[in-house]
Formats: C-alpha cells, structure tokens, sequence
C-alpha cells in the first residue's frame, strides 16, 4: 500500500462480466482508490506485472483460468505473495469457501455482494497489508544497519579488510586451531617503508591512496583463506593458515 497520503491504494478488480466490473470500480472510485481492470486470469498477470495492485477484487470462477488458478499463482510467486486477495462468488458451496482459503484468499464474498461487508474488508485488508509492508520495511532497515556495524566494528574503513581487532580475533581463532590439530601456519608483517614521507611531500590524501592500491595489489597475490589485516598506519599483517615458512616465502 502507498505509504504517502497523497497516494491512492491501488485495487485490481478482476470479473468476466463487463457490469460487475464496472460496478465496482465506479464504488471504489468513490471511495478515492485507483482502480485497475481486468475481464480475466491473463488480463490480470498482465496488468499485475506493470503495476502491482494494494489489493485484488476477484470472482472465483471465470472463463480459461479460475480464480483459484490465478490465486495459487500469485501466492507461488514471492513478487505478488503478499498481495491480499478477496473473492466475489454467486456460490454459497461449502467446498468452494475451503478451495479459496487453500489458494491463500484473505477473505471471501458472495453475491449479491453487501457492500458495506465489502468496503469493511477492503478497508480492514489494506491497512493489514500497510501494517505488513512497514513492519518489513523496518526488519529491512534494521538489518541494513546490524550488517553496517558489523562491517563497522570488523573493516578497516579505508583499505576494507580486518581493522587491528578483528584480524588479533581472527588470528588468535587461527593459533588455537594450529595447536589443537598440530597444523602450522604463518605470519607475514608488511610495513610501507618512507610512507611518512609521501604524507608529507604530497599530502594525506595521496597517502591514503597509496595505502589502498597497495591492499588491492596484495589482495591479488593471496589466496581466498588467507587473512589480510591493517594494524594501523602502514602497519599490515597477513596470516596464512596451514603455511609452513618455506611456503610462506614464495
């Protein structure tokens, strides 16, 4: 459903008869929503796939595909799933009630449709849907920002590998690893000689560049398990895991 005030709901009402269609979508209209209109299943996929709908009037049985049909495919399918589905149906059969639900209809009708019934469940099944799209939203939001502070608490932000504390955490799961299946491993200190001097002849901007086209540079002549940290500075260490020293020279 559309968040800003001054957008409409959006309501796809789906009949193979041309008065019920038209009925209805001059109601709603009245009622300030934007209506779409569709005669059919396939009209509707259709109409679904450049404007997805808040909500969508359907009748459960018409021509070529039924109402159930279009429901179980759009339920199946995680772009539309979420999109409430309320049924107009002549038919008061039992079974029918139970077939709709099973296909995943958030309520179902029948004709003669009582309109206040009816604009009660729109109502009541938009804001439903709202309530649903903020909440995700906000889990969306929240896990953007958990993912940024761990990002924040493990990467150097400059060069982005292992900032001083998480590549110490990573070693040290790496020496007590070694120790518990007697496997070696290796250490290699990096340290950019006369760095200071570049900061002071050409600036701390150039220098920040140096140091991140030197991580990227040695990025590329290590393998995917090794661990590559900045301890501060043009202070950098690599850890190789299962490296014995003649193999960590070449």
């Amino acid at each position: 459903m559309k968040s800003s005030s001054d957008q409409k709901a959006v309501i796809l009402v789906v009949d193979d008869l041309q008065e019920n269609l038209y009925f209805l979508e001059e109601l709603l209209k009245i009622e300030q929503y934007k209506v779409l209109c569709a005669f059919n299943g396939e009209e509707a996929f259709s109409m679904i796939e450049k404007e997805i709908p808040d909500l969508i009037l359907m009748d459960l049985f018409m021509p070529k595909i039924t109402g159930i049909e279009v429901c179980k495919i759009l339920k199946n399918n995680p772009k539309f799933q979420e999109i409430p589905i309320i049924f107009l149906t002549a038919s008061h059969e039992r079974s029918h009630l139970i077939q709709a639900f099973d296909a995943g209809a958030a309520y179902y009708i029948t004709k003669p449709v009582n309109l206040p019934e009816l604009f009660a469940r729109v109502r009541t099944h938009l804001e439903l849907k709202m309530t649903r799209d903020q909440l995700k939203e906000a889990l969306e939001e929240q896990q953007k920002l958990t993912q940024k502070l761990e990002k924040l608490a493990t990467i150097d932000s400059l060069t982005e590998i292992a900032n001083r504390r998480y590549f110490l955490d990573l070693a040290n799961k790496e020496l007590q690893r070694s120790q518990r299946y007697g496997q070696e491993f290796s250490l290699l200190m990096l340290d950019l000689d006369y760095f200071k001097t570049v900061n002071d002849s050409y600036g701390h901007s150039i220098g920040d560049q140096v140091l991140k086209k030197m991580t990227e540079t040695t990025i590329h002549c290590l393998r995917n398990v090794d661990i590559f940290g900045r301890l501060g500075g043009e202070e950098f260490a690599i850890l190789l895991p299962e490296t014995c020293t003649n193999q960590a020279k070449y």
